[in-house]
């Protein structure tokens, strides 16, 4: 489970006692990436969260 999974970007997340940086990136950003390399895809969707399927909107907001 990823928040906010549909901002990209640089990250900076506790792990193991050190303070880290990470980029987070989609699925959709690393096909395009592939396609832009050569590799022909030709379409791709992710499922996106549904405001019905969370008891809250905080829960829902952050998993979008």
């Amino acid at each position: 489970m990823v928040d906010n999974y549909f901002s990209t970007g640089v990250r900076v997340a506790d792990w193991l006692g050190n303070t880290i940086q990470k980029y987070h990136r989609t699925i959709e950003d690393y096909f395009h990436l592939l396609q832009t390399a050569g590799l022909r895809v030709e379409e791709l969707h992710e499922a996106k969260p549904q405001r019905n399927h969370f008891y809250d909107r905080q829960t829902y907001e952050r998993r979008k």
